[in-house]
């Protein structure tokens, strides 16, 4: 973390029209180190400025109250367009953000630039083994009930559509023809790692799984803020990137947090 947080204040100093984003799946609900681990990278996230955050599976096993929690505790900009609350039919999150890169400023008002729309997408859960610790308290319908509306709605206002999910290819392939309007589409399976294709009008990305590794895309524009191509570049975290010295301090202190109720424990089976 203490890597990736360098790398991207250093982009965000050279470019202003940048998004950080991430398609889920980032921390593990179960146990006490695994919350612990969850709390520390949520901590983190909110200090490099994460711009949208999907809830992927892993996320929704921690139930509503604690992702809520977290969400208002960091101040965390989570995203999922159908990830509902069963009793009351409702979104527990915003379904997407939209933001403004490269805008001007007169009187307090933007004005100008691009509009980018982020949306979330939370996969169908199926019956499989991880669907069992899935709260009941949850219902997530197919994704292409909520997302051909939500698409052509944000198309309307948006230059830009992205999608953050933890979809595989095929079906993210399949949601896109159907739907149509989708920019670019991050997905978590379905082919390797790194993966970034350009499939009729929608980019395809898989992001690294690997923890040194950041991707960086970079959608080109034509004159009518169509999106007319992308470039990829994806950046080694390795020993000649300087370690951000915030993320220092809060690695050091998710240390300082394992290693105490260790000693706690080996102190209690002393006695």
């Amino acid at each position: 973390m203490a890597r990736r947080a360098t790398v991207i204040n250093e982009k965000l100093e050279r470019e202003s029209a940048h998004l950080i984003v991430d398609s889920g799946n980032f921390c593990r609900a179960r146990g006490q180190a695994s919350e612990r681990k969850t709390e520390t990278l949520v901590r983190a996230m909110s200090l490099m400025g994460y711009d949208a955050i999907n809830l992927a599976r892993e996320e929704i096993i921690l139930g509503s109250r604690r992702i809520l929690e977290l969400r208002d505790k960091e101040r965390l900009p989570l995203v999922s367009s159908n990830l509902y609350r069963r009793n009351s039919d409702r979104l527990l999150v915003h379904p997407y953000v939209i933001k403004r890169l490269g805008w001007s400023s007169f009187l307090g008002f933007q004005y100008g630039g691009i509009k980018v729309a982020i949306m979330g997408l939370t996969s169908e859960v199926v019956r499989d083994k991880m669907a069992r610790e899935i709260p009941m308290e949850f219902y997530v319908p197919k994704p292409e009930v909520v997302l051909q509306n939500t698409v052509q709605k944000l198309k309307k206002h948006c230059d830009v559509v992205i999608v953050l999910s933890d979809l595989d290819l095929r079906e993210a392939t399949r949601l896109a023809r159907e739907v149509g309007g989708i920019d670019l589409f991050f997905i978590a399976k379905g082919a390797e790692r790194k993966y970034a294709k350009k499939v009729n009008e929608t980019i395809f990305v898989i992001p690294a799984t690997a923890g040194n590794e950041l991707g960086d895309v970079e959608l080109i524009l034509d004159d009518h803020n169509s999106v007319k191509s992308f470039e990829i570049q994806w950046t080694l975290l390795d020993k000649s990137v300087a370690d951000d010295e915030e993320m220092v301090q809060l690695m050091a202190e998710y240390n300082a947090r394992r290693v105490a109720p260790r000693q706690s424990s080996q102190s209690a089976g002393k006695k």
